[in-house]
């Protein structure tokens, strides 16, 4: 009998049947999928399928992504205090003044010290800073231009690789970020963050902004940058997350 000759309450009970079964098997699909692919070997922190999803969108996002756009910019009024997420690379102390960052891959290695970076141009920036698990913050941060601190080591910008490792002075924590995005016009070394100095816990003395990625690209307490052509290890990409992480 087809369904146009049952009355209505039968018509709904015969809709309901079906679309609990179509339920049934789609959810049953669902978790064999998933099944599956956490069966898989693991591949940079994540199954190896999930891992090439990920690739597939870092790249395409870093070919549609226009390196010269510019992030929207705030008020001062609309910072907030600057929120403490993450503690990796940080649990070493730092000698008052004896800071510095050593850049290494152009030509020739250089270590720079704060004095050095302080003498640069001032920069205030306002800007959205985004983590990656979902919370933003607007913060007021000041700084130099990371490609001012590029021009200190190579005053034309030459010999720069398409790569740079970026890391802590231990190296606990470590990233790796297309140069491009590095000499983006409101990239920062800060030392300043909220009106006030760096405290430890934001990346004292000096720390990576760089708002056009998300968080965990944006580097506490910078001692190392190295420039290679291929494309260094990251910490939270070793962990499951996008290498790319632009927004």
């Amino acid at each position: 009998m087809s369904d146009k000759n049952l009355t209505p309450e039968a018509q709904m009970k015969a809709i309901s049947r079906r679309g609990f079964s179509w339920s049934v098997v789609a959810g049953l699909s669902a978790f064999g999928i998933w099944k599956w692919v956490n069966s898989r070997p693991l591949e940079a922190g994540t199954s190896a399928p999930l891992r090439r999803i990920l690739d597939f969108n870092g790249d395409l996002w870093s070919r549609l992504t226009s390196p010269s756009k510019l992030v929207e910019t705030y008020t001062t009024s609309q910072a907030k205090p600057v929120r403490t997420n993450g503690l990796v690379g940080l649990s070493s102390r730092v000698e008052e003044g004896g800071h510095f960052i050593r850049v290494e891959g152009l030509g020739a290695q250089r270590d720079i010290k704060m004095a050095d970076l302080m003498a640069l141009p001032r920069h205030e920036q306002v800007i959205k800073f985004k983590c990656i698990e979902g919370w933003s913050s607007v913060v007021q941060a000041a700084g130099c231009r990371f490609s001012d601190f590029i021009g200190l080591v190579s005053p034309n910008h030459e010999g720069l690789s398409n790569f740079a490792y970026l890391a802590t002075p231990d190296e606990d924590y470590f990233v790796g970020i297309d140069t491009k995005s590095l000499m983006h016009p409101q990239t920062l070394l800060v030392w300043e963050m909220a009106g006030r100095p760096l405290k430890p816990e934001n990346g004292a003395p000096v720390r990576l902004l760089i708002p056009i990625k998300y968080g965990i690209k944006n580097l506490k307490r910078l001692g190392l940058v190295r420039f290679q052509d291929t494309r260094p290890p990251d910490y939270w990409y070793e962990r499951g997350y996008d290498y790319f992480a632009g927004l």
